[in-house]
């Protein structure tokens, strides 16, 4: 199961942001991409093998088991997240 985005801070809002060949556990690589469409973020990934992939910092419903796909996610609430936000992987 990979997380991405688990919190979306403020400032990250409507900014594009790309992740290439992050390793997971088991030699599993997985990419991705985030790009807006006004104030709703459009998720790009591709990993080298089947995954369960979620982005609650985007949109808490968004889940899948696809190895690459694109969705177009519902527009986040606004957080209180500090700047610097992670990245979980695993």
């Amino acid at each position: 199961h990979a997380v991405v985005l688990p919190l979306l801070p403020d400032g990250w809002r409507g900014q594009p942001l790309e992740v290439d060949d992050a390793v997971l556990s088991g030699g599993v690589r997985l990419s991705f991409a985030v790009r807006w469409h006004g104030e709703r973020p459009a998720l790009l990934w591709e990993a080298t093998a089947p995954l369960r992939l979620t982005a609650p910092g985007l949109d808490h419903s968004f889940a899948v088991t696809e190895a690459r796909g694109e969705a177009l996610l519902a527009a986040p609430a606004a957080t209180t997240a500090r700047e610097g936000g992670t990245v979980e992987l695993s």
